[in-house]
């Protein structure tokens, strides 16, 4: 776990040996953490990881987004475009609040309509699908994200 001691520092390293391996010596090069709170606060945990992997890789500049609670969170906002049964007035109120209704991965399980949630077959093809403007807009730390990035573009 990336969170466990010596877990976001191995991850670090893992990640600064691969970015030598596809850049040039003077290519501009980041790492940037994204991973799901759960039940931490973000407020903490991702100044800490952020600390961690500096201290871990120096030379590489390093940033951190941590989504509260879970990255799931970001599918709900973008609910009405992955799903393809309609959702009730409910749920079409939730969805415009995902963060502070708390919208995770339970949401999702039950929402996956005829078939089960998988992370790692459905993260992708979501992420792929979801309506990037519409999590904008009704996720503050999707927001975050893309002005963290927007950000460390323009320092680069």
């Amino acid at each position: 776990k990336l969170v466990s001691p010596g877990g976001v520092e191995r991850a670090a390293k893992l990640a600064g040996m691969k970015l030598r391996q596809v850049i040039s010596e003077n290519d501009s090069s980041l790492t940037l953490l994204l991973l799901d709170a759960d039940k931490d606060l973000t407020c903490q945990l991702g100044p800490e990881l952020t600390s961690r992997m500096v201290d871990a890789q120096p030379h590489v500049p390093t940033y951190s987004v941590i989504v509260p609670p879970e990255f799931e969170t970001w599918f709900a906002a973008s609910a009405e475009i992955l799903f393809d049964k309609m959702l009730d007035s409910d749920d079409l109120s939730r969805i415009l609040d995902p963060e502070g209704n708390r919208l995770g991965k339970t949401w999702i399980r039950e929402h996956c309509f005829n078939r089960s949630y998988s992370e790692v077959i459905d993260q992708p093809k979501f992420s792929n699908r979801m309506d990037l403007e519409k999590t904008l807009e009704r996720s503050s730390s999707f927001r975050r994200l893309v002005n963290r990035t927007k950000r460390l573009f323009e320092l680069s």
